[in-house]
């Protein structure tokens, strides 16, 4: 049980932002997803859930082409969380969350998303118009619309972006939890000490390849930070973490 990409190559007119880069997600894996801005790291996200198309190699499901599946069944497998998603309506939380069960239409959905609005920590908040909601509660709100629908794979674009340092936690532990219960977690984290603590796996990724694929430590090292974000970083063994402290002038590389 994968979800893959094969050789996949997206461009954007003339630009290339994903260069041939084979990727597979497992069950029970809660991976990172780094890398500079304009790295491709959203293009992979919205490649590997078959939502953008791709001009070279594939995207798959258990061996099954991504393209030529019922967009119902591939909803009910991958759960999607983009880095600028909203609601433009005044409607109520609870029905934002519910929408996560649009797949399962006909299907008693209640328990799911009661347990996904209380897992987000967004109960208190359900008969709230999700419009007037502060950007953070909106954050924590589509989160709860993604678990709703209890994928296997789980697709998170900078999750944490606009929350306040508990529940940055919170969600990220959430995120953690969901890898144990056996769901792919393929999240994208700008925060490189966060990522170098939560992850069993981190991707690096610049100018649309994969440059570094592994455990936090083989993969954030003083060179790679160097030589991809730019920055010097104190990196601590046990427990192992980085934490970016200067940027790096260009004749200092």
């Amino acid at each position: 049980m994968t979800l893959a990409l094969t050789d996949a190559t997206m461009r954007y007119g003339k630009r290339t932002v994903l260069d041939r880069v084979s990727f597979t997600l497992a069950p029970g894996s809660f991976t990172v997803l780094v890398g500079p801005n304009g790295a491709g790291k959203s293009s992979l996200l919205r490649a590997l859930g078959g939502l953008a198309p791709l001009q070279g190699g594939s995207a798959s499901l258990d061996g099954h082409d991504l393209s030529e599946m019922p967009a119902r069944e591939r909803a009910k497998a991958i759960g999607w969380l983009p880095q600028r998603g909203g609601v433009a309506w005044p409607i109520a939380v609870e029905q934002v969350v519910a929408l996560g069960r649009h797949p399962y239409s006909g299907v008693d959905s209640d328990h799911a998303v009661e347990a996904a609005l209380a897992a987000c920590d967004v109960a208190h908040l359900a008969q709230r118009s999700f419009t007037a909601l502060s950007g953070g509660e909106q954050s924590r709100v589509l989160l709860a619309r993604a678990l709703a629908g209890e994928p296997r794979f789980l697709l998170v674009d900078e999750p944490i972006a606009d929350l306040d340092p508990a529940h940055q936690l919170d969600a990220l532990a959430l995120l953690r939890t969901r890898a144990t219960d056996r769901v792919g977690v393929l999240a994208i984290l700008h925060d490189l000490a966060l990522a170098s603590r939560v992850a069993d796996r981190v991707v690096l990724l610049q100018a649309g390849r994969i440059v570094g694929d592994g455990e936090a430590r083989a993969v954030l090292t003083h060179d790679a930070l160097r030589d991809v974000f730019n920055v010097a970083a104190h990196i601590e063994d046990e427990p192992f973490f980085v934490l970016p402290w200067e940027r790096r002038s260009p004749e200092r590389r």
